[in-house]
């Protein structure tokens, strides 16, 4: 059962990550890097706010507000400043790295001493969040305003058409994304119990994998609800990861590899499945 209920369990505490990304590059096809410092943020801004308040509840909408003006300040820096997608993502990433050590001054903390949650109780809390949210989010994408968000990405010139405000969008959309990764963050560090500078590290490539095979699960067996099956994209990608770690590295490879791991597989994602990833990366 260990090799269901550990990807299982991986794949609820980084969702609202992949489907914040997810959003940000198939919907409004916005290159944003900073998503690694932006989940560490999150991961750290709670832990500071959990550290100092000890509610859960205010340290959940914190993060969430501070991912959603990161979020927010990249898409400024594109249109109001005039600064390319790309660098606009570089320059949040590196103001990032500052501003997550300021938050402690050292690069990780435990969480145990804060946490009254029992491992299953954390994990409950988690899955509530990210049902609400989620919940939240498909039904956001089904009202109007949703609907006009869909077409920041992929036909902007009907938004001008409709008198409907791009940038606005624009800015509403990316801080939604920048908002959900960081509360990602934030509940990786309580499944985990401590928060660490370098906790995001990966989360970008691992999680475009995922939605990229989600895409060819779609395109392969001609599935509706595409943003429904993210959710075994997320799965049987960190499936795949475990399953060749514990049972396929033949000794070679433990978990401290995983990142190796997970770079192989990816590799082999962009080799065999080029139609999904130009679906994904293509701006």
């Amino acid at each position: 059962m260990e090799v269901l209920t550990i990807p299982l369990q991986e794949s609820l505490i980084y969702m609202l990550a992949v489907y914040g990304i997810y959003i940000m590059f198939k919907t409004l096809k916005f290159p944003d890097i900073s998503v690694d410092n932006v989940f560490s943020l999150g991961s750290i801004a709670g832990a500071f706010l959990l550290t100092n308040t000890s509610s859960l509840f205010l340290s959940l909408s914190g993060t969430f507000l501070v991912g959603f003006f990161t979020g927010a300040f990249t898409a400024i820096l594109f249109y109001c400043i005039k600064i390319p997608k790309l660098f606009a993502g570089i320059i949040t990433y590196t103001i990032l790295f500052s501003i997550n050590l300021k938050f402690f001054g050292k690069p990780n903390i435990s969480l145990g001493n804060y946490l009254t949650l029992s491992d299953q109780e954390s994990f409950g809390f988690i899955l509530i969040v990210d049902i609400v949210i989620l919940g939240t989010l498909l039904w956001f994408l089904r009202t109007i305003l949703g609907k006009n968000l869909v077409s920041v990405g992929t036909n902007p010139n009907v938004l001008k058409e409709f008198g409907t405000s791009y940038p606005l969008l624009l800015i509403i959309g990316m801080g939604i994304c920048g908002a959900l990764i960081s509360v990602s963050g934030f509940l990786t560090s309580l499944y985990f119990k401590f928060s660490d500078i370098s906790l995001g590290i990966g989360v970008l490539i691992n999680s475009v994998a995922a939605i990229i095979l989600s895409q060819f699960i779609v395109s392969t067996y001609k599935l509706k609800y595409e943003k429904l099956c993210v959710l075994i994209g997320v799965f049987l990608y960190n499936f795949i990861l475990y399953f060749v770690i514990s049972y396929m590295s033949f000794g070679l490879f433990d978990h401290t590899d995983y990142k190796l791991i997970s770079g192989i597989v990816i590799t082999l994602f962009f080799v065999f499945n080029k139609k999904s990833v130009k679906e994904i990366v293509t701006f």
